[in-house]
């Protein structure tokens, strides 16, 4: 199992290096001046710009910049905010709470509800529930976050008053942003559960669970069930990376604080530090997660670590 994880966290290596370059590109190819947005609305003399440009180290050359940057990154340096001029790292922590948050909610609301649901699908075959399970799915996998965001938002806050509109405070106003994000991976998760029981409910070792009798909820969920949720780990791994990427929708549609608004507020005021520490932040997150979900499956699945 060491292994498995050593060999796992060296190919997150050059993976690491591909993101860092992206990005890195990526922001410079952002048109305007960081400089010039610096000493906006002052008088200035092209000394001084020449200066500030000095002192920010953009007169180097581009490859030159990268390593500068890559290796400030390394010992958790990601630069100063041009527009407020803090830690970039700094404003990153301060906003990544909010963000887990929402992403551990949106996933508690996937699993709970996906495996729910691919579970009843599954037991009422080809009946009524099972293709109202599947219309589920399938307009959850279909609908846009935003769209859904802004129906809820109308019916149970503006219309019913249930539940506060925006903001990030309290619980109550994280449960609209927690379903409308969970609600695709909800869709996914159902559907990858009631296929995955269907095809062990028809295993020999549930027969001959049956055929001992054991109650039909213990085959289930104590045999069945049980067996066929471990596709199910690695899914939610990759659902994790992907909810913490769409929390930028979220937290846009809901006036919610985090990384995705913070990225958003960046990239509008062309706040280059900010727009690629938040980037490379999201990235690194997602490969995280990424390895996680790898490592979990193959402690559920011993076999997965074989070459």
């Amino acid at each position: 199992m060491l292994k498995f994880v050593v060999l796992r966290l060296g190919s997150m290596v050059p993976l690491l290096f591909g993101v860092s370059v992206a990005v890195f590109f990526m922001v410079h190819l952002l048109p305007g001046d960081p400089v010039l947005i610096i000493l906006s609305g002052s008088d200035v003399t092209p000394k001084q710009i020449e200066q500030l440009r000095h002192e920010l180290g953009l007169d180097l050359p581009i490859h030159q910049q990268y390593v500068h940057w890559v290796t400030k990154a390394l010992h958790g340096d990601l630069g100063r905010s041009i527009h407020t001029r803090r830690p970039v790292l700094q404003a990153i922590v301060e906003q990544v709470g909010a963000t887990l948050q929402l992403a551990f909610a949106a996933l508690g609301v996937a699993v709970v509800a996906g495996v729910l649901i691919g579970t009843l699908a599954a037991l009422r075959h080809n009946t009524w529930i099972d293709a109202a399970s599947m219309a589920f799915a399938a307009f959850g996998i279909s609908i846009p976050h935003f769209w859904l965001g802004l129906l809820l938002l109308f019916v149970f806050s503006f219309t019913l008053g249930w539940v506060p509109a925006t903001g990030t405070e309290g619980l109550k106003r994280l449960v609209l942003p927690a379903v409308t994000l969970g609600l695709m991976y909800a869709a996914v998760i159902a559907r990858l559960v009631r296929s995955g029981l269907l095809e062990v409910i028809r295993q020999d070792y549930i027969r001959t669970a049956r055929a001992k009798g054991l109650a039909e909820p213990r085959v289930i969920f104590g045999h069945a069930l049980k067996n066929c949720l471990i596709p199910v780990v690695t899914i939610v791994g990759l659902q994790f990376g992907h909810a913490m990427a769409n929390t930028v929708i979220i937290e846009t549609v809901f006036s919610r604080q985090g990384i995705g608004r913070l990225a958003i507020t960046a990239i509008l005021e062309k706040d280059f530090p900010v727009t690629q520490g938040v980037i490379l932040f999201m990235s690194v997150m997602y490969l995280a997660a990424n390895m996680l979900a790898d490592v979990a499956y193959a402690y559920l699945d011993p076999r997965s670590r074989e070459p």
